[in-house]
């Protein structure tokens, strides 16, 4: 075997390392293989594998859409995802809001009955399925929390008082505090 042959193989060898060599060379004073796990500096082939970390389904691309694109809205959704934020209020409202129209209303009662209890609340105008947005609710729901998710046609307090209306004028259209949250 000449020396060429034998160069070309060990070259073709060491190319297959080349990428997780270059993953795990430190740089800008970073540690060895920071940049893998940081969305923002992460190379484009690795996006799909850092995605599911954070349990973020990578979208298929369009034909028609540009790679710098793609990446960087694919980037956006691993730094946004809801997954970051589970158990809060806030990632309760954000993954119901697309499931509703209107106003998209979501009112949140915490601690109604106990420490340990949430009541959610949309408008049934607003949402077309309840069902889903139950389900939706499910998936950031903490843990040891249960949830009572109801449609309402009622007004808050809040609302009411908006509206111009005092107690005595909306205790006479809604007699009962049920009857003013539309439960």
């Amino acid at each position: 075997m000449n020396n060429v042959a034998l160069q070309a193989y060990i070259n073709a060898l060491g190319r297959m390392f080349d990428q997780a060599e270059g993953a795990a060379r430190p740089g800008n004073g970073d540690p060895p293989w920071s940049h893998m796990f940081d969305p923002t500096k992460a190379p484009d082939e690795a996006l799909a594998w850092l995605a599911q970390w954070v349990g973020v389904q990578f979208e298929i691309q369009s034909s028609l859409e540009p790679n710098a694109d793609f990446f960087a809205r694919q980037r956006q959704r691993i730094v946004s995802h809801l997954g970051w934020n589970r158990g809060t209020r806030q990632a309760m409202i954000d993954v119901v809001t697309p499931l509703l129209t209107g106003n998209k209303s979501v009112f949140f009662e915490e601690r109604s009955t106990s420490a340990y209890t949430i009541i959610v609340i949309t408008r049934t105008a607003e949402t077309p399925d309840p069902a889903a947005v139950e389900r939706a609710l499910l998936t950031q729901k903490p843990a040891g929390i249960v949830l009572t998710y109801v449609t309402s046609t009622g007004r808050t307090f809040a609302e009411t008082t908006a509206l111009g209306q005092t107690f005595a004028t909306s205790h006479a259209t809604w007699p009962t505090f049920n009857d003013r949250k539309g439960i």
